[in-house]
């Protein structure tokens, strides 16, 4: 009851909000009730109680009820501020086989809240899993057995590919930038790292009421540490301008109308952040069509 917030002791701040519980020997570890895996099968088992159409999950594999309408995906820069979908199906065109809604590409209703809840979580405004490329809005995530080297793993691509302060150079992030920027391969100075890290990486952009997905990367998070040493060795220029490792961002910019980030042609980030992290060759297209396109130089 909220009139006994007081009696107990406990901050205003508390009204409203979602509260979890820990056992005081697990908090320590960040362990949380829900995150064991009693409760998630307890979870598992009670929700999919009841009369509804079961399916094999494409997902899991296992047979589970589908969920017919997925949770939306917020944070998608571009789409609807209330959420947009990444498997719908709401056109009779869209569906077979007498199938309706969600069972056109059966996904469990556990799955679909996972994967949503997560990708929420990666996508919130000051979440160090994002980055915004053109107008894909970029998550990644690492997993690995060690919790430190997976953490280490995501700020280090974080900074590959975007603005770095001071802060961050100065940190074992930046060590690592500057081995790799100086040529140096991961796996001679940190080889848990380039070969303990397994990485993911996903590229979302808005389409209508839907989502698209521009990219999806997985491999060790050396192969693509390796692949970004590549790209910076051969974007190098002698003399070195005074920001020799721009983000990504300042290249795609400068293939833009007024070199204005929202004029970045569609579907190019995505085909930049792929070759980079591939090792192939760059798209071609935008320097054709730049030359023709006034700059906010050419205009002043």
């Amino acid at each position: 009851m909220a009139e006994s917030f007081e009696t107990l002791g406990w901050p205003q701040e508390m009204k409203d909000q979602n509260v979890i519980f820990a056992l005081e020997s697990e908090r320590q570890r960040h362990i949380n009730i829900h995150d064991r895996t009693e409760a998630r099968n307890l979870w598992a088992r009670l929700s999919s109680e009841g009369e509804r159409h079961r399916a094999i999950c494409l997902v899991s594999g296992d047979a589970a009820p589908i969920a017919r309408l997925h949770p939306t995906i917020k944070g998608v820069w571009g789409a609807q501020s209330s959420g947009a979908t990444l498997v719908s199906f709401n056109l009779d065109a869209f569906t077979s086989y007498g199938h309706e809604q969600g069972d056109n590409a059966p996904v469990s209703e556990a799955a679909a809240f996972a994967y949503t809840a997560a990708l929420n979580k990666f996508l919130e405004a000051r979440s160090k899993n994002r980055i915004q490329i053109g107008d894909a809005s970029t998550v990644f995530w690492a997993d690995a057995t060690d919790a430190d080297a997976a953490s280490l793993a995501e700020d280090a691509f974080l900074a590959m590919f975007s603005s770095v302060d001071e802060s961050v150079e100065a940190s074992k992030v930046g060590a690592i930038l500057v081995k790799i920027r100086m040529g140096q391969s991961l796996v001679d100075f940190a080889p848990d790292l380039a070969k303990g890290v397994r990485f993911n990486v996903l590229g979302l952009s808005p389409n209508a009421a839907r989502l698209s997905v521009r990219f999806w990367l997985e491999d060790d998070f050396g192969k693509l540490a390796e692949n970004y040493r590549r790209f910076v060795s051969d974007m190098r220029i002698e003399p070195l301008p005074k920001d020799p490792n721009p983000p990504l961002w300042k290249y795609l910019a400068e293939t833009a109308v007024l070199n204005k980030r929202e004029n970045v042609p569609p579907n190019l980030a995505g085909n930049w952040m792929r070759a980079i992290l591939t090792w192939r060759a760059l798209p071609a297209d935008p320097a054709f069509h730049r030359p023709n396109a006034p700059s906010q130089r050419q205009r002043g």
